[in-house]
C-alpha cells in the first residue's frame, strides 16, 4: 500500500497535466491527496521506513505490534458492550486484567523488541483513536480467541476461529465476520454513560 502511493500520485499527475490542468495546482492537489493517503494506512515515519526499509523483518515487526495493539482496542470495546461501561472504565479493566494473568504490575509489553505501553493514557489517547474504526473485527478477534499470545503471532489462521453464542455461532471466516458486524451494530448504537455520541462513529467505522 504505501509503494502504491507515490505510484499512484505520479499516474495522476501525468493525466491531469495531459488533460490540460495547471502543473502547479495539480502538484499541489497531489501532494495534499499524498499526505491523507499517508496518514490514513499509518503515518509519515512508518511511510518512511517501509520505503526505505522494505525488509520482511521490519514488515514482521510492524505486523506483531499492530496485532497487540488492535487486539487491545477490540478488548475494551468488547468490555465496553459487554459491562455497559465506559471506554475510559473498559480501559482500566483490561489493564487490570493483564496484570492478573501477569501476576506484576505491567507497564509495557515487549514486542519483537518493540515496547507497547499499556497505560490508560497510550491506549485511551493513542491506541483507540487509531484501531477505533475498526475496533469491532478486533473485538470479535478476542471474543474468539484465535491464538492465545498476539505477542507471538506470526499468522493467523482464521479457520481455527470458532464461536457459539446466541447471536452468533459457526467457524471459519464467514462466523468471524459475522461476529464483528454484530459488534460493529452494538457499537453504533451504545452510547455510555454521560456521553452524547455512540461508541462506534457510524459514520467513520469501517464495514466489509
Amino acid at each position: 500500500m504505501y509503494l502504491t502511493v507515490p505510484e499512484y500520485t505520479s499516474q495522476s499527475y501525468a493525466l491531469m497535466v495531459s488533460k490540460g490542468l495547471d502543473e502547479n495546482t495539480s502538484s499541489r492537489y497531489l501532494s495534499t491527496l499524498q499526505s491523507v493517503a499517508i496518514n490514513r494506512i499509518g503515518n509519515i515515519h512508518d511511510y518512511s521506513m517501509a520505503i526505505s526499509k522494505p525488509r520482511g523483518d521490519y514488515f514482521r515487526q510492524q505486523f506483531s505490534e499492530m496485532l497487540v495493539k488492535g487486539f487491545s482496542a477490540g478488548a475494551v470495546l468488547a468490555l465496553c458492550l459487554s459491562e455497559k461501561i465506559s471506554k475510559s472504565r473498559a480501559i482500566r479493566m483490561y489493564i487490570e486484567k493483564i496484570q492478573n494473568d501477569c501476576c506484576k504490575r505491567v507497564s509495557e509489553y515487549m514486542v519483537n523488541g518493540v515496547n507497547v505501553r499499556f497505560t490508560e493514557s497510550n491506549i485511551a489517547n493513542n491506541i483507540w483513536p487509531r484501531y477505533k474504526d475498526v475496533a469491532h473485527y478486533w473485538a470479535a478477534f478476542f471474543r474468539g480467541k484465535v491464538i492465545d499470545d498476539p505477542a507471538q503471532a506470526c499468522f493467523v489462521d482464521f479457520s481455527k476461529f470458532n464461536i457459539a453464542e446466541r447471536s452468533v455461532s459457526g467457524s471459519g471466516l464467514g462466523a468471524f465476520l459475522a461476529l464483528a458486524e454484530k459488534y460493529r451494530e452494538h457499537g453504533v448504537a451504545f452510547k455510555p454513560k454521560k456521553s452524547e455520541v455512540p461508541l462506534l462513529d457510524p459514520v467513520s467505522v469501517i464495514r466489509i
